[in-house]
């Protein structure tokens, strides 16, 4: 069987005719909505008034600042918004409302009303380095009246002149005093650092000194052994000659290092056939002697160079960390005195009292003004919405209606 001719489905034909027939309710009646809601709303629903003013940051945040630690201490635009919405202040506002208006002002919850004060920042520069906002900060208030709201922003800003002219100042003295405290212990660690590094580069000069003495006995040219020698017996005799001078001496090791020494006296040693001859005996016994006194100097030469070593690296730490501290400490006082700069200047520029309009960190650029236009409730635009909603409603209920008339007219037809 085919939706045509299913005698429970309802036909565009049949919809159609019903819903002509029902034509003037449905022109009429989303009309007649629009009409009422828009009488009820200005009669019940009130009004609501915005009221506007631009207040200035005199201490906006410059670019140094955002390079320094403790960067918190410092204000900026997002937190003067949420401060200047703190619920002391804004009750403040709205209890000095009520006690001047009275019962005209409405006893709305104070949590409701809150919702009338808004905080616009304008950002002027967004990028993944940094955020810039505008120095001019608007705020606004809603009331039921256009003088309300306007007193609401002149409160509010009174009391935000007079909570940041004190603030701005004791912020200031704060920072500058905890910076000069911070800055008494950094010089201090400055002064230790300092002293202790030029104790050990001093010390670490020293045995670079000693390093390279013990290092120019094995290799300077111009040092000469402290070997003797003594002459060996003339031929047929069984005396040893006298010790000879450095330069008359055949066998002298002037100007040689102890390496270059040792080489020598093994190439003599070398040099030497095995031989009877007690002349060559002896003039053998005398060099093997001297070489095991210059390889004895070489190993303690040796053992020293890498005491002194061992000791001028373990120096080298203790000075890298020395030199690290300094530097921390130089660069946290760098920044130190740049803040307590800051601060001073902040100190003198923002009194704690004095004429409103002109000092603190925030100044009125701008004065509220009584609103003429009201802002709320937007009368036509809820009442079209009314008007709206009933039309499609009556449309889902005249279609309803007529398949529900098809349906009964066809039961009762079976019956």
């Amino acid at each position: 069987m085919t939706p045509e001719n299913d005698p429970t489905t309802l036909t565009t034909a049949e919809l159609v005719s019903h819903l002509w027939k029902r034509r003037f309710l449905l022109l009429f009646l989303p009309i007649v909505t629009v009409g009422l809601t828009y009488i009820l709303i200005r009669t019940f629903g009130g009004e609501t008034f915005e009221s506007t003013a631009s207040v200035m940051l005199r201490d906006r945040p410059v670019d140094e600042r955002n390079t320094l630690e403790n960067r918190s201490l410092w204000i900026d635009p997002p937190t003067y918004k949420d401060i200047l919405l703190n619920d002391e202040t804004l009750k403040g506002v709205v209890d000095a409302a009520r006690a001047k208006f009275g019962s005209e002002f409405g006893d709305e919850k104070y949590e409701k009303i809150k919702e009338g004060f808004q905080v616009r920042t304008v950002t002027t520069r967004d990028t993944a380095v940094v955020t810039t906002f505008s120095p001019v900060i608007e705020i606004s208030a809603r009331g039921p009246k256009p003088e309300i709201s306007k007193f609401m922003v002149d409160e509010w800003i009174k009391r935000a002149v007079e909570m940041y002219g004190t603030l701005g100042a004791a912020d200031a003295v704060a920072v500058a005093k905890a910076t000069a405290e911070v800055a008494a212990v950094k010089n201090e660690e400055l002064r230790e650092a300092k002293q202790a590094e030029a104790e050990i580069d001093y010390e670490l000069d020293r045995l670079k000194v000693l390093i390279d003495a013990y290092s120019t006995l094995f290799y300077d040219k111009n040092i000469k052994s402290r070997v003797t020698i003594e002459a060996p017996p003339e031929p047929g005799t069984q005396e040893a000659g006298e010790y000879e001078p450095w330069e008359e001496n055949p066998y002298r090791m002037a100007n040689m290092g102890l390496l270059v020494q040792r080489s020598q006296v093994m190439m003599a040693i070398a040099e030497l056939q095995p031989s009877a001859n007690e002349y060559e005996k002896a003039k053998r016994e005398k060099l093997e002697r001297r070489l095991d006194k210059i390889e004895f100097l070489i190993n303690e030469t040796n053992e020293n160079i890498v005491k002194l070593s061992e000791e001028a690296a373990r120096l080298e730490g203790v000075v890298a960390k020395h030199r690290s501290t300094r530097t921390a400490a130089d660069n946290a006082l760098k920044s130190l005195n740049e803040m307590a700069g800051f601060a001073a200047a902040d100190s003198i520029l923002i009194p704690d009292s004095g004429d409103s309009q002109s000092s603190g960190v925030l100044r009125v650029v701008s004065q509220p003004i009584v609103p003429e236009l009201r802002v709320g409730p937007k009368r036509s635009i809820l009442s079209i919405a009314a008007g709206m909603a009933m039309g499609v409603f009556l449309l889902l209920s005249v279609i309803g209606e007529a398949w529900l008339r098809k349906s009964l007219g066809t039961n009762q037809a079976q019956a």
